[in-house]
């Protein structure tokens, strides 16, 4: 299922160049060369839980004895360690989301981490010299547009906001200030190193999402262990846009027990639609589902700001719970 890990990497601006892999990431903080300074470690690893593979690895021979050298580890600055163990953690909670990706690749030969023009292919500003040449963004899966700031002291990125032309709603930036923003434009994005790297979320997108911890996969029984945290929660976040619209939008996914040479794998579909007051959703598992999932409730979150309320639309009961950790409303729908 997992293909190989390809990469080239350069130490002054951490500019990266990617080709179309179903497993693909950097070895963060470089596996060669000078140690990272808190800030461009930190704007890495923010990068790096936004590809399919994350690995903090390297071997940084020193100057006077190449048998020795220094090592990268999360906790290197006491000033950085806090907020990388929350990237880390958000890490852990999208790994339904790549897990998903890895999936759809294997089905489908499509790539989790895709060039910005993937789909857009009708909008000619993706073809032009500055969006070939910079490779400083691209898509993870068809919903998150990562951006990413490569030098130190920057705390801005252009990203250009690719268009599908006619009845395209967009996009929402996932950080604060939270702006709906047009597509087919140009855009300096604010980002402070210490927040996040550039990350913006299509419109009528959703990602699902897990626990920010390590979990168990669901058809690992050999190990036993009263410590062990069970896969028995889900959530999609999603991000319709904040007027009413005549629109169906529709997001799928894929689980299965994560450890099978050969494994039953379950289609989930999530349908929304957006009016003014409230948002309505839909779960529909795909007829002939064989794998069943150990969680027993989904979890909607709407993106910042946004204070609808969500209701079922095939009569399932929605509890409103108590406000994300991000600052975002979430409601918990049961399922049959």
């Amino acid at each position: 299922m997992l293909g190989s890990a390809c990469f080239r990497y350069d130490a002054s601006s951490l500019a990266f160049h990617f080709a179309y892999k179903q497993c693909y990431g950097h070895d963060i903080g470089g596996f060669e060369g000078p140690q990272p300074s808190p800030e461009l470690l930190l704007r890495w690893i923010q990068l790096g839980i936004h590809s399919p593979r994350f690995a903090i690895n390297c071997f940084k021979t020193d100057e006077n004895d190449n048998t020795i050298g220094g090592v990268i580890e999360p906790w290197m600055y006491d000033e950085t360690t806090p907020l990388i163990r929350e990237a880390i953690k958000r890490r852990y909670e999208l790994i339904p989301y790549l897990y998903s990706l890895m999936l759809e690749s294997h089905l489908n030969a499509l790539p989790p981490q895709r060039w910005i023009g993937w789909g857009f292919e009708s909008d000619p500003e993706v073809w032009t010299q500055e969006v070939m040449a910079g490779e400083t963004q691209y898509w993870l899966g068809e919903t998150l547009l990562v951006g990413g700031v490569y030098e130190p002291g920057k705390t801005t990125a252009r990203m250009y906001l690719p268009s599908q032309g006619t009845g395209d709603e967009g996009y929402i930036n996932v950080n604060a200030p939270h702006q709906h923003l047009s597509s087919g434009q140009w855009i300096d994005i604010k980002s402070e190193w210490r927040d996040s790297i550039p990350l913006l979320a299509r419109i009528g997108g959703g990602i699902v999402v897990g626990k920010d911890m390590q979990t168990r996969s669901t058809g690992d029984h050999r190990f036993p262990s009263a410590n062990v945290v069970e896969d028995d929660f889900r959530a999609v976040e999603i991000f319709p846009p904040r007027v009413a619209s005549a629109k169906t939008y529709e997001y799928v996914w894929y689980e299965d027990d994560g450890i099978s040479a050969r494994p039953d794998i379950s289609k989930f579909i999530l349908k929304y639609f957006s009016a003014a007051d409230k948002i309505t959703v839909e779960l529909k598992k795909e007829p002939g589902n064989k794998y069943m999932p150990v969680w027993k409730a989904l979890h909607i979150i709407l993106p910042a700001g946004d204070d609808r309320v969500v209701v079922a639309r095939n009569g399932g009961v929605v509890e409103t719970v108590a406000k994300y950790k991000r600052g975002r409303a979430v409601f918990e729908i049961s399922i049959d």
